[in-house]
């Protein structure tokens, strides 16, 4: 039996859990972060905390093992108490790292102890399913796509210059298409 899953287990379905006689374990919102390194983005989630308290004693977290793994109450309350009492003996020796895996570490530094709780994925609504972001693949190279210019218009393009040039240059053409004689052959007969 590893209490510690069981916590984080219990943790990602309740806001809390007390483990009885040493503190008390919290899902708190955790930020985006951006991996350098792998270059991505991990989404917001939750992060585990703990708050020592050694006069915590609430009885869930010692109901929801003993129904899970069919045991006896008292027995998972030794188990629990076997545990609390580690870890804070290991805090009166001065242990500089205590590891909680699955949930964290507890570090001592300059005369406090600071809990660094890992992220959790939970089971909440409002940020279950989100997926780490992989930077490289949206990285945008230079595009060797050059701008699309339909060639018809290209051609319709020639078509209308040249026909326009045949029609100030050509003087039966120019009566064909404008009608009588235009003020260009006026000027040109004089």
């Amino acid at each position: 039996m590893k209490i510690t899953d069981s916590i984080l287990e219990l943790l990602k379905h309740s806001e809390k859990v007390a483990l009885p006689g040493f503190g008390l374990f919290r899902l708190s919102r955790a930020e985006a972060v951006l991996l350098k390194k792998e270059e991505s983005l991990l989404p917001p989630s939750y992060k585990v905390d703990l708050e020592i308290d050694y006069t915590v004693w609430e009885e869930e977290l010692i109901s929801y093992i003993a129904t899970r793994n069919h045991q006896h109450r008292q027995q998972v309350a030794l188990e629990v108490d076997k545990l609390a009492q580690f870890w804070k003996n290991q805090i009166q020796e001065g242990e500089t790292r205590i590891d909680m895996t699955p949930l964290g570490a507890l570090y001592l530094e300059e005369n406090s102890h600071v809990f660094k709780g890992v992220r959790v994925d939970s089971l909440r609504s409002d940020l279950y399913g989100l997926q780490e972001i992989s930077l490289q693949k949206l990285k945008r190279g230079k595009t060797s796509q050059k701008p699309y210019y339909p060639t018809y218009l290209w051609w319709g393009l020639l078509i209308l210059l040249l026909f326009s040039l045949a029609v100030f240059f050509i003087p039966e053409l120019r009566e064909l298409v404008l009608g009588s004689a235009t003020v260009f052959d006026n000027n040109l007969t004089k």
